[in-house]
């Protein structure tokens, strides 16, 4: 009995350490945007657009930042409790051609609709600002929004982090 219990304990921690492992190994959406762009994209110039990263590390001295601050503004008093939710964020700007970005990155959420799905909460529907949404289980692990404000420039938040429904209709109200 004690064996076979041993058995199953190392079986079931084996099954966790690569369930883990698979788990780091997935990209988020700007990540392999940027890549299929590099592969598929004749007429792409470094200057047409430009990507900056938030690390988990940054967000978490942000956090500590935000929470000693004594700010009277309601926005700014949600940021901490805001980024207890966020792990990391990537976003990618177009400041040049930003409607052929937009086109390559819908073809591609388009292209992998088992992962990702648009967003069907308060204000997600507004066309500046399209929002898709992957998902692991009932929790939103990884959050696409795009924005539009006019006609020379496309922006795409990439937030990965433990998210739920409620939380992006907070954000998308902001």
């Amino acid at each position: 009995m004690m064996r076979k219990t041993k058995l199953t304990l190392i079986i079931l921690l084996a099954l966790m350490t690569s369930i883990g492992s698979a788990a780091k190994g997935v990209k988020d959406f700007v990540s392999v945007f940027m890549e299929n762009l590099q592969q598929s994209c004749d007429s792409i110039e470094v200057k047409d657009f430009s990507c900056v990263t938030v690390s988990p590390s940054m967000i978490s001295q942000l956090r500590q930042i935000m929470s000693a601050e004594d700010e009277s503004d309601g926005d700014v008093e949600q940021i901490p409790d805001i980024l207890t939710h966020v792990k990391s964020m990537r976003i990618f700007s177009a400041v040049r051609k930003p409607e052929k970005y937009y086109t390559e990155a819908v073809k591609l959420l388009e292209s992998d609709k088992k992962h990702y799905k648009p967003f069907a909460g308060e204000g997600a529907q507004r066309k500046s600002t399209p929002v898709w949404v992957r998902k692991n289980g009932s929790k939103v692990v990884e959050m696409i929004v795009f924005n539009r404000t006019n006609d020379d420039q496309l922006h795409i938040v990439n937030v990965t982090g433990d998210m739920n429904k409620d939380f992006i209709n907070l954000l998308l109200k902001m």
